[in-house]
Formats: structure tokens, C-alpha cells, sequence
């Protein structure tokens, strides 16, 4: 999928403050992405300091194939104009683009979802 196929798509995602609990359904993905929580899952939108990820550019092109790295660059050249409307984070897994471009835009924080334990 095309990066402007994928931010279109996020204007099906309801917009959400920090602080709010959803309460997953198991089948609508609260990222913006492939990934959907497991249902009856609590969790919870924070600011995450964006000094707990150690990723650089470089870990973006290590995790695709060498002949992608102007998409990539692209990717995230797309995603700086847009990042106001990127979905937060998940709790683990998907997100490397969005760091590497929040530490980019010289961001401190970024938005995500964190899995509340019982």
C-alpha cells in the first residue's frame, strides 16, 4: 500500500486524547496499522519519551530490503508533512517509521498505546 493510500485510511481512526482507556473489540486495529490488539485488551494512550527507542534511519533500511531505501526516504519524507495525523504508536511491534521521524521533526514525546495488566 501506497504511504497516501495508508494516511487516507486513517480517517476512519477516531480521534483520541491522551489519557483515554479504549477497551479492544479484537477487530478493528487502534494504531492505524495491520496490527489489531487482542480483544477485551485494555489500553491506555500515553506520551512516550522518545528517549526509550534507540532507533536511527539506519534501523529503517536495515529492516527492509536495500533496494527500498529511496520509498523509505520518500515514506518518511511524507510522513514528516503529515505527522499531526499519523495514529499513535502500539504497544510493541509497528512504529519504527513514526520514531525515526518524531526524533527527526525533534519531537521529545511520542503518542502510544500501552496494554493496561489486569
Amino acid at each position: 500500500m501506497k504511504f497516501s493510500e495508508w494516511l487516507n485510511e486513517q480517517d476512519k481512526y477516531k480521534s483520541y486524547s491522551v489519557g483515554d482507556i479504549i477497551t479492544s473489540d479484537g477487530k478493528e486495529p487502534y494504531t492505524g496499522d495491520q496490527q489489531t490488539p487482542i480483544k477485551g485488551k485494555k489500553y491506555k494512550l500515553v506520551q512516550t519519551p522518545l528517549s526509550k527507542f534507540d532507533y536511527t534511519r539506519q534501523d529503517v533500511y536495515d529492516n527492509s530490503d536495500p533496494e527500498y531505501k529511496e520509498e523509505d526516504d520518500n515514506d518518511i519524507a511524507n510522513m514528516k508533512k503529515n505527522f499531526d495525523k499519523l495514529p499513535p504508536i502500539p504497544n510493541e511491534g509497528d512504529g519504527l517509521h513514526r520514531i525515526v521521524v518524531a526524533k527527526e521533526l525533534g519531537k521529545d514525546t511520542i503518542l502510544q498505546w500501552i496494554e493496561l495488566k489486569d
